[in-house]
């Protein structure tokens, strides 16, 4: 039984085109592999925007001034609109 899921899998995440909202007909282990670039530029903006500012707090001196940035989704709290 586990043998025969492996293979069904393998044949639907590698073989099999996909007419999903992002595969473009891709297969979906194709669309992973191509957003991964993607994935990781949003993850460096997220990164950059969570920084620690350097602020000057008094002449001569500067204090960490965390930036409060309004809250951000991440993409799986993203309600899909495909349900």
């Amino acid at each position: 039984l586990q043998a025969d899921l492996d293979r069904w899998m393998y044949n639907y995440n590698n073989e099999r085109t996909h007419s999903g909202k992002y595969c473009f007909g891709k297969t979906p282990m194709q669309t992973l592999i191509d957003s991964i670039p993607m994935a990781q530029e949003k993850l460096l903006e997220r990164l950059a925007d969570d920084q620690i500012l350097q602020s000057p707090h008094k002449k001569g001196s500067e204090e960490s001034v965390s930036m409060h940035l309004h809250e951000k989704k991440l993409y799986s709290q993203i309600k899909s609109d495909n349900l």
